[in-house]
């Protein structure tokens, strides 16, 4: 170490070591040496002390222990918690725990201790954050302690979803004034800023938001925001045409198992033009025979049931669903899967169905999975009925996106896929490049061929999935040349396409929504409805399509609307099969929840 850049003993390679000088002077005494010393340490003494260097890190730790400011402890699990709590007893700190989803054990020193907690995200990207929901209905719905909601988010735009997580914290049995004091004065008190923020109070600042109906329905959109007394924003879409009033139910008054005849009345039954309205059902054998105006009982023995101001409407209609599918089931050595069916790999008894079902969504249109370009039949369900599958062939998927290509294998490019379709469509016959027995090409090519007529003819159902400018202007062409039936989803600029899809008659399957969307897409959606396109809502969660349908409605799309294209339709219809949800609320209030789900006239159990 002592060497330097030449080495051990500071000498080049090959070098000698110097013979130190011999010291001919004698040693001084040992005494005099002790008192240079001490004469040292004297002049030492003597200067002024020099000031120490500032460390705002320390400085910050000493505010900490003083407890003025307080610390935050995310908390995984109750060991955490445990240790989290040790510690803030030892050193007497601020504590504010966020993360937690399960107290376990430690949940009776987290309500002793009543220190804040931050919760969030009650809205997770595929749905409900199931454990957090848990977490509230089994331990924190008594807790007196003092709660935020928190997005859990470092994009600015979510902060958006802030009122969707306390609407999903109502959902899961919050008090509604509890949740709203989570994102507003509660909040403020924890981080000590509730002298000047947090409330509308004479003396804090004029941070005010104004909503068109209550701030914890998503779908009332917000008409004005205020920044120290001054406009800082203002909604041109608000002030539209209201929606059914927000009003929670609590519970409905329903057998677990129905009887076979019954009636049931409901103050908000959803009508053909959108409306909800008092009207009467009228079931027998597992459908629908009658729909009534009005709330008498109709004649007869049956069992009548009335719901009061309960919401009763059609199930939830999914859109361009993967769901109880696994790709694996649909992997292919060529992008042409038209032999194959989604039907064919349907699982209804998978826990993701009942999970759909739980959450409102009754009928589903399935689709294989988007891994080639010619994806193959789509189907539509029926979900918890005796027979799920209404039509195992509805349509075929066709998959331009980035998604079916595989440089392995054709086709590798945007135009390989559009020469693909093209050829289906064209008198090509249709072929394939494996190789396999005479026999079984002749069966694989006639399979995959069967349904081109019906996509021709407009009787089969052609989906495209198309996210770029590129895409979808091929998708068009392909519409547009074959006068096809169609639909299309995934779509980036819709607001480009709007004149195409309205001369197309083609369908926009939307979703899900986020609020990490920039605001141009909403707008595109909007102008697009009010073009006159049909919309239908994808998402893996009744969850998803709802919070969909509220962004879209707060944005401008007119509620009915909204409603009419979430079910898939209206009651009225005779002989329709008696499939339907109770809701606690109008469906595009995410406060609301299913409080029984009705499948061929029978109670889903564990539906509520």
């Amino acid at each position: 170490p002592a060497g330097g850049r030449r080495g051990f003993g500071g000498r080049r390679g090959g070098e000698t070591p110097a013979t130190p000088p011999t010291d001919s002077q004698e040693k001084p005494d040992e005494p005099d040496a002790d008192k240079a010393k001490a004469d040292a340490e004297k002049k030492e003494e003597e200067k002024p002390p020099t000031e120490p260097k500032p460390d705002p890190v320390k400085d910050r730790l000493v505010k900490v222990l003083n407890g003025e400011i307080p610390v935050f402890i995310t908390v995984n699990n109750p060991d955490d918690a445990t240790r989290a709590l040790e510690l803030a007893k030892e050193f007497s700190l601020r504590l504010i725990l966020d993360g937690l989803v399960d107290s376990g054990s430690a949940a009776a020193e987290l309500r002793d201790s009543r220190f804040p907690m931050v919760l969030g995200p009650w809205v997770s990207g595929s749905g409900e954050n199931e454990d957090l929901l848990e977490f509230w209905r089994e331990q924190l719905c008594e807790w007196d302690g003092r709660v935020a909601i928190g997005t859990f988010s470092g994009n600015p735009r979510s902060s958006g979803g802030l009122r969707a997580h306390a609407a999903m914290a109502v959902a899961a049995g919050c008090d509604a004034e509890r949740a709203l004091a989570a994102i507003t004065i509660d909040a403020a008190r924890i981080l000590g800023v509730a002298e000047i923020t947090g409330s509308i109070a004479v003396g804090k600042r004029a941070d005010l938001a104004l909503f068109e109906g209550d701030p914890l329905n998503i779908a009332s959109p917000v008409q004005m925001t205020l920044v120290g007394g001054e406009v800082v924003f203002g909604n041109d879409n608000a002030g539209g045409e209201p929606g059914a009033e927000s009003k929670i139910v609590e519970t409905v008054s329903l057998p677990s198992r129905m009887p076979e005849n019954f009636s049931l009345t409901s103050e908000n039954v959803l009508a053909k033009d959108g409306a909800f309205v008092q009207q009467t059902l009228t079931v027998e054998k597992g459908k629908i025979v009658s729909v009534t105006k009005g709330g008498e009982k109709p004649d007869g023995d049956a069992p009548h049931f009335d719901l009061g101001q309960a919401f009763v409407t059609p199930g939830l209609f999914a859109a361009n669903s993967e769901v109880g599918l696994s790709a694996v089931d649909f992997r292919a050595n060529e992008s042409d899967a038209r032999h194959l069916g989604a039907a064919d790999g349907f699982d209804p008894t998978g826990r993701a169905v009942s999970k759909l079902v739980n959450s409102g969504v009754l009928q589903a249109m399935l689709v294989p999975p988007g891994q080639n370009t010619l994806a193959g039949r789509v189907a539509l369900l029926r979900l918890a009925a005796t027979e799920s599958v209404t039509s195992a062939d509805v349509g075929d998927r066709f998959v331009i996106s980035s998604a079916a290509r595989n440089r392995e294998k054709f086709p590798s490019s945007l135009g390989g896929q559009r020469e693909m379709i093209l050829a289906l469509f064209s008198d090509t016959p249709a072929s394939t490049r494996m190789y396999l027995p005479e026999a079984t090409v002749q069966l694989l090519v006639a399979s995959r061929a069967a349904g081109t007529s019906g996509l021709l003819s407009g009787k089969r159902l052609a989906i495209f999935e198309a996210v770029t400018d590129a895409e979808v202007r091929t998708a068009l062409e392909l519409i547009e040349t074959h006068k096809l039936r169609a639909a299309i989803s995934g779509v980036e600029n819709v607001g480009r396409f709007v004149d195409r899809l309205v001369a197309t008659r083609t369908t926009l399957i939307v979703g899900p929504l986020n609020d990490t969307d920039p605001p141009w897409r909403m707008d595109d959606l909007i102008a697009a409805t009010r073009a006159g396109i049909p919309v239908l809502w994808a998402g893996d969660s009744g969850l998803q399509l709802r919070r969909s349908a509220a962004m879209a409605v707060a944005a401008g799309l007119e509620p009915d609307v909204a409603l009419k294209s979430l079910t898939g339709g209206e009651f009225g219809a005779e002989a329709m099969m008696a499939d339907f949800v109770i809701w606690s609320g109008v469906p595009t209030d995410l406060r609301a929840r299913p409080l029984a789900v009705i499948v061929d006239g029978q109670r889903i159990p564990d539906s509520d």
